[in-house]
C-alpha cells in the first residue's frame, strides 16, 4: 500500500463514486431523448427488438431512461444543459435518486430537493422519507375528511332539531285542550332530549375526529423532524468528508514535498560522490555479477574437481580479506 492509498478511506472513495454517478444522469437524459425519438420512427412492436439489438439495455431500463427524459428534460428544455436555471437543483442527482423522486408530483420535486439533503442521502433513505411524508399526508387527509363528514352530519341533526322546534311552536300557537297540551309538553320534552343527545353524540364524534387529526398532524411533524434530523446527520457527514478530503490533499502535498526533497538530496549526494566512487560502484557491481555466475556454474562442475575449486575460492577470499584490512 503506497502513501496515497494509505491516506484514502472507503468514505472518500464513496463520495468520489457518487460524484461520478451524478455526472452520468445528464447522459441518461440524452439517451432517453434519443430513445423517444427512435420510438416515434418505428412501427408498433419494433422498438423493443431495436433496443435489445442496438443498445444492450433491457426494456425496463429503456423505459426508465425515457421516463426520466420526459419528467426532467422535455418540459424544462435541457435540464442538464447550460443556461438552465434548475440545473443546479437536480444536476447532482444520481440515476436511482432521480427515479425515486418521480414518486412526488412534478411541482413539488424542486422544493423537496431544496428542503431536504437529498445529495447526502442514500437512495433507500430518500425512498423512506418520501414514504413517511406520503403516509403522514394521507393520514391527515383521512382525518380531515372524517371531521368534515361529522360536521355535515351534525348540521343535518341540527336542522332536524330546528324543524322539531318550529313544529312545536306551530302546535303551541293553535287552540288546544288540556289533554293535547300535556301531549305537546311531552313532545317538547322528547325533542329537547333528542336534541341534547344528538349534540352530545356530535360533540363526542367531533372530538374523536379532532383527536385523530391531531395525531395525524403529530405524525406529520415527527416525519418532518426525522427528515430534518437526517439532513443534520447528512450535513455532519458531508463536513467530515470535506475535512477528510482536505487532509488527503494536505497529505498529498506533503508527500510531493518530501519526494522532491529526497530527490534533491540524492542529486546532491551523487554530485558530491566523485568519479572514483562511481568507478568503484561499477566495478563492485561487476564483481557481484561474476560471483553470481560462479555460484550458478559451480553445481555443474564434476564432483572430482569441486574440492580443488573450493580450496581456490577460500584462498582468494582470504587474500581479499587481508588486502582490504579484514583481521
Amino acid at each position: 500500500m503506497n502513501e496515497m492509498t494509505k491516506n484514502r478511506t472507503p468514505e472518500i472513495v464513496a463520495a468520489e463514486i457518487r460524484a461520478l454517478t451524478a455526472s452520468m444522469l445528464g447522459s441518461i437524459i440524452e439517451i432517453g431523448r434519443r430513445m423517444c425519438e427512435v420510438k416515434e420512427m418505428l412501427e408498433h412492436g419494433e422498438f423493443l427488438p431495436w433496443i435489445e439489438q442496438n443498445t444492450g439495455y433491457s426494456q425496463s431500463t429503456a423505459n426508465n431512461f425515457m421516463r426520466l427524459y420526459r419528467e426532467y428534460g422535455e418540459e424544462q428544455g435541457s435540464l442538464f444543459g447550460t443556461g438552465v436555471s434548475n440545473s443546479q437543483t437536480f444536476g447532482n442527482l444520481t440515476y436511482s435518486k432521480a427515479l425515486a423522486l418521480l414518486a412526488l408530483p412534478a411541482p413539488e420535486r424542486e422544493e423537496f430537493v431544496e428542503t431536504h439533503a437529498v445529495d447526502d442521502m442514500t437512495t433507500q433513505e430518500l425512498k423512506a422519507v418520501i414514504r413517511e411524508r406520503d403516509a403522514a399526508r394521507e393520514a391527515a387527509k383521512t382525518a380531515e375528511g372524517q371531521v368534515r363528514m361529522l360536521r355535515e352530519s351534525a348540521e343535518k341533526e341540527n336542522e332536524r332539531a330546528n324543524a322539531a322546534e318550529r313544529r312545536i311552536k306551530e302546535l303551541e300557537a293553535r287552540p288546544i285542550d288540556v289533554a293535547v297540551q300535556v301531549d305537546e309538553e311531552a313532545v317538547k320534552k322528547a325533542a329537547e332530549e333528542a336534541r341534547t343527545a344528538a349534540e352530545a353524540e356530535w360533540n363526542e364524534k367531533v372530538k374523536a375526529a379532532e383527536d385523530k387529526l391531531a395525531k395525524a398532524k403529530e405524525k406529520v411533524k415527527a416525519a418532518e423532524e426525522k427528515a430534518k434530523s437526517a439532513e443534520g446527520k447528512a450535513d455532519e457527514r458531508a463536513k467530515e468528508l470535506r475535512e477528510e478530503a482536505e487532509n488527503l490533499r494536505a497529505a498529498l502535498e506533503q508527500a510531493k514535498a518530501d519526494a522532491a526533497a529526497e530527490a534533491e538530496a540524492l542529486r546532491k549526494k551523487l554530485a558530491m560522490s566523485g568519479k572514483e566512487l562511481t568507478v568503484f560502484q561499477l566495478r563492485f557491481g561487476a564483481w557481484q555479477e561474476a560471483y553470481l555466475a560462479v555460484k550458478q556454474a559451480f553445481p555443474n562442475v564434476d564432483e572430482e574437481r569441486k574440492p580443488a575449486l573450493r580450496s581456490a575460492i577460500r584462498q582468494q577470499i582470504e587474500a581479499w580479506r587481508k588486502e582490504f584490512g579484514d583481521e
